[in-house]
């Protein structure tokens, strides 16, 4: 399974546009691995799950060939994950799908391009698996995502034996028939957000603390071992720290940090 990460950042992107703060000054200083994007990723060049508002730039700079993309699928309807309006040219692609939950297809649905005769948009629920074009398996979770919306989702992905959970954007799942369900699973590699890092009170996104409470979850469930990989991706700004820096205090714990560009071989 080959998973190239196009962007690693939450909605202000890094740096952020408008913020003058310390760490952004220096990240545009510095530029590389510290210059971050919206969250999107592509699994063996096929399947994208979330499109974001740098997708363009991702296709130019990173020679991302979107036209080989088959199935798309979105984890919930924030624009920094789902611009609905660049989704529409895909209504004239007819081997192409979508799947999201049911408030982005209803942004789908209502715009007024669309072809009567197009049927690739797809409501997916938690707990549902899709097979897609190329034969990857893609089950649906439910994030702890604002929770009094609806159906807002992570997914895992299995392909040719291997088997991967995204797992943005969410906070520790409170709900135990999530974990329950999870135990199923035997994962290769986790890619996770960590959107907070330090913050005491995240709103439903992870913190750094929450990532090693899931961690060891999942060792104690065994759905991962010690020396399974395991990445952190979909940072804010506001958590104020280069790239190096979250790098060295997340290696103790066998922990990785994702960039913008990064190709992870499962």
């Amino acid at each position: 399974m080959k998973i190239k990460i196009l962007g690693t950042a939450a909605a202000e992107a890094w740096p952020a546009i408008f913020c003058n703060c310390e760490t952004c000054q220096k990240v545009r200083e510095l530029g590389g691995k510290d210059i971050r994007s919206r969250s999107s990723v592509i699994f063996d060049d096929t399947v994208l799950i979330d499109g974001s508002y740098d997708n363009f730039m991702h296709s130019i700079m990173e020679g991302v060939d979107f036209y080989k993309i088959k199935d798309v699928f979105i984890t919930h309807e924030h624009s920094d994950h789902f611009i609905y309006d660049d989704y529409y040219p895909f209504f004239f692609y007819e081997d192409l799908s979508l799947y999201a939950n049911e408030l982005a297809i209803k942004d789908l649905l209502t715009y007024p391009e669309k072809p009567e005769t197009w049927t690739g948009i797809n409501v997916i629920k938690p707990f549902e698996s899709v097979v897609t074009k190329d034969g990857h398996k893609i089950t649906s979770i439910k994030a702890e995502h604002n929770p009094d919306q609806v159906n807002q989702l992570n997914y895992i992905i299995e392909f040719q034996g291997k088997c991967v959970p995204w797992l943005t954007d969410t906070g520790l799942y409170e709900d135990e028939k999530t974990w329950e369900f999870l135990s199923q699973f035997k994962f290769d590699t986790v890619i996770s957000e960590c959107t907070c890092w330090r913050d005491e009170k995240p709103f439903y996104h992870q913190t750094f603390e929450g990532v090693l409470k899931a961690r060891e979850r999942f060792l104690k469930m065994g759905c991962i071992k010690e020396d399974t990989p395991y990445y952190l991706t979909h940072f804010s700004h506001n958590i104020k720290m280069l790239h190096n820096e979250m790098v060295e205090i997340a290696k103790p714990y066998g922990i990785d940090i994702c960039y913008d560009g990064l190709e992870i071989i499962v």
